[in-house]
């Protein structure tokens, strides 16, 4: 992460207490039938704190563009949870600051016309196109839509600030954002995140 972007994120903490890719390939799917992560989790959707890789990604996980579109559709159930920056101890080799993620509510079931709306949401989560980005300069939460295909867990992982990036995990509780490969998710960041935290309901800054 930039070290300008780490400078505003500590600033952003310490007030609140609590930043892109061309032609897509469908990826291939995985056989999930043997698979019980809501069993191996003791059924819970969402982790006390997001997985991070002890690297040069602040905490955030991978900065790669995604090269493959995901197929989120036909979740049968989906919760979201929302998780702020913590300052870490650590100190990354390259300099700058390490930032955990840690949940601030309980996990939200999404059911009836809002998860109808995600649905719609979920199939604009791609690669994004060549060209530049609009983000915005503001820092805040992370969102996670955990869905649930049978007792096989992805986690989609949008940021609340910046460029409303996407990361996803095969595993909230073990896999970290963008890193994800199993599955239903493909590894890498990719776009349509503001549209999805609208059908979502969380609020976030205006543009």
């Amino acid at each position: 992460m930039p070290t300008g972007a780490t400078a505003i994120l500590a600033a952003w903490l310490l007030a609140a207490t609590s930043a892109c890719a061309g032609g897509a390939e469908e990826p291939e799917q995985v056989s999930t039938a043997s698979v019980d992560e809501l069993s191996d989790h003791g059924g819970r959707a969402c982790p006390e704190r997001l997985a991070q890789a002890d690297d040069e990604s602040h905490g955030f996980g991978t900065d790669a563009p995604a090269t493959e579109v995901p197929d989120l559709s036909g979740a049968d159930r989906a919760w979201v949870c929302t998780y702020r920056g913590v300052l870490d101890h650590r100190q990354p080799r390259g300099g700058g600051a390490v930032y955990r993620w840690e949940r601030l509510d309980r996990p939200q079931s999404l059911t009836g016309s809002r998860s109808e709306a995600v649905e719609q949401a979920l199939a604009g989560v791609a690669p994004y196109d060549d060209g530049e980005r609009l983000c915005t300069a503001d820092l805040g939460p992370r969102h996670v839509l955990v869905l649930a295909h049978g007792r096989d867990l992805t986690g989609v992982v949008v940021e609340g600030y910046g460029c409303r990036d996407v990361r996803l995990t095969d595993d909230p509780f073990t896999t970290v954002p963008g890193e994800g490969d199993q599955g239903r998710a493909v590894p890498g960041v990719l776009g349509g995140g503001g549209d999805l935290l609208d059908a979502v309901g969380v609020e976030r800054p205006l543009r």
